[in-house]
């Protein structure tokens, strides 16, 4: 065997067998696909700089990049011509910037999404849902570009095949199935050598398939053996992957697939985590296509305040004729909650993403709420007495405060108003302060509004690039005392 190159064959040196139902991954064909992925985006209404453009450009960079010449170069010894970090965090920038722009629409293309590259579509999808999770934790940009840069690099080492194995119907021969038992591992193997050194990018990779209960591979890690990040990867991957199914498969509705993969089995061992997921992306999350109580079909494509209570469009009408009109419906509204999910197939109904998100022509989705932004806001808060460290710089002596009101975002703060030097808006702070037995130090923060309260000033902070530990004793913190006050 060549050791330059990695080749794919059975136990007696035989390249691998084709799958049964004949799909052929060669670069020519892929090529043509990434072609007719262009054209489909030319024909798209111009919706200048919107989520759906972004996506689409996203899916031609990465099939060009996922093409076999590029993985022989990366696999090849000596100077490289294509830098591999350069181009995975250029692709995990683009997925922050959809996320930012329109969370939900990025949920929603999840199901919408019709690109025939499994391989393409799939380490998308993934990455969406590990940025809305790690956003929501509160975790840095540049923790969530790592998180992110391991998905696009999870599948690296078997890229090659992992359209055929979508496809494959028959079961996977024993050689098959130890590269994919391999994959992390030699992954990893080949992240070093195109000179990717960050053990966090690295550590993710390796774990992405590693289980809580021990029976993940390729080490059988256990419980807190497994790192946090591969954690988020491991789900994300499982959900995405029930949700799409297979060519031979169906795939699980949404609320099926989140109870196999969050409420069941594996997920078990770390309860709370795993409903930390349903209740970011819903029970029912953005392109879930369902039956309302007036009997009117339609598509979600806003999650709500509570996880069984998404916004949604109307697509079909009472009477099984094609709704004219998108009309929004709150499902918190007993007259259209919803009854049941409905399968895209059985639906059979052809949309306009542009329409049902708002963008191009389409004037956005008015979203009518039950519950005014200030009694959300307070709900979400933590109303508490927790003393803090304030220090204006590395230079300064502490200031003494209180933490009256805490969120996983940041918090309201009264500090002494008695000071050298008067507390400004859009300036930075350190705030250093105990939640339980643990302790934040030094954590970066920005004053976003300041208040005079006779002996006090009341400070309205925001936490900047939260590093991903304290990020998780905060919500820890918060969602315990939460319980003990419910």
């Amino acid at each position: 065997m060549n050791n330059d190159k990695l080749e794919f064959v059975d136990e007696k040196g035989n390249p691998l067998a084709k799958p049964k139902t004949p799909y052929n991954t060669s670069e020519k064909i892929r090529n043509q696909k990434i072609t007719q992925i262009q054209a489909a985006t030319q024909a798209e209404l111009n919706a200048d700089n919107s989520p759906f453009q972004v996506l689409d450009n996203l899916q031609v960079s990465l099939g060009k990049f996922y093409n076999f010449k590029t993985m022989d170069i990366l696999r090849s010894v000596g100077e490289k011509s294509v830098n591999l970090t350069v181009e995975v965090i250029g692709f995990a920038k683009l997925v922050q910037t959809i996320c930012e722009a329109d969370p939900d629409l990025s949920l929603g293309s999840i199901m919408i999404e019709n690109s025939e590259l499994y391989s393409i579509k799939h380490t998308i999808h993934t990455a969406i849902v590990c940025e809305i999770i790690s956003k929501y934790l509160g975790w840095s940009t540049t923790d969530r570009l790592l998180l992110l840069a391991a998905v696009f690099t999870m599948n690296i080492a078997m890229i090659e095949v992992q359209d055929n194995f979508y496809y494959q119907e028959d079961p996977l021969t024993p050689a098959q199935k130890q590269l994919i038992r391999d994959h992390p591992a030699q992954g990893v193997e080949l992240l070093v050598r195109n000179n990717v050194t960050n053990k966090i990018w690295l550590n993710i990779v390796a774990q992405h398939h590693e289980s809580p209960d021990g029976s993940g591979y390729p080490r059988g890690l256990k419980g807190d053996q497994i790192s946090l990040s591969a954690k988020i990867v491991s789900l994300s991957d499982m959900f995405c992957a029930k949700v799409v199914g297979r060519d031979y498969r169906k795939p699980l509705m949404p609320n099926e697939a989140m109870k196999s993969v969050f409420l069941s089995g594996r997920a078990k061992l770390e309860n709370e985590f795993a409903m930390m997921f349903v209740k970011v992306l819903g029970i029912y999350p953005p392109g879930t296509i369902v039956r309302l109580a007036n009997k009117e079909i339609a598509i979600v494509t806003h999650r709500g305040e509570k996880v069984n209570e998404p916004y949604v469009v109307t697509i079909i009408k009472p009477d099984g004729s094609l709704s004219p009109v998108a009309n929004p419906r709150d499902c918190a509204d007993p007259k259209f909650a919803i009854k049941e999910v409905i399968p895209w197939k059985e639906a059979n109904v052809k949309v306009n993403r542009y329409q049902l998100w708002g963008y191009g022509m389409y004037k956005r989705t008015r979203v009518i709420k039950n519950e005014s932004l200030k009694q959300i806001r307070n709900e979400r808060r933590l109303h508490t007495q927790i003393p803090v460290l304030i220090m204006r710089s590395k230079e300064d002596a502490h200031l003494k405060g209180i933490i009256v009101d805490l969120t996983s975002k940041g918090c309201l703060l009264k500090a002494p108003i008695d000071v050298s030097k008067p507390w400004e808006a859009n300036s930075d702070i350190l705030l250093s302060f105990k939640l339980g037995e643990k302790i934040i130090k030094n954590l970066c923060c920005k004053i976003r509004s300041v208040k005079e309260d006779q002996e006090n000033k009341m400070l309205g902070i925001q936490f900047i690039d939260i590093e991903a530990e304290s990020c998780a004793i905060l919500n820890s913190y918060i969602e315990s005392v939460r319980k003990v006050q419910a």
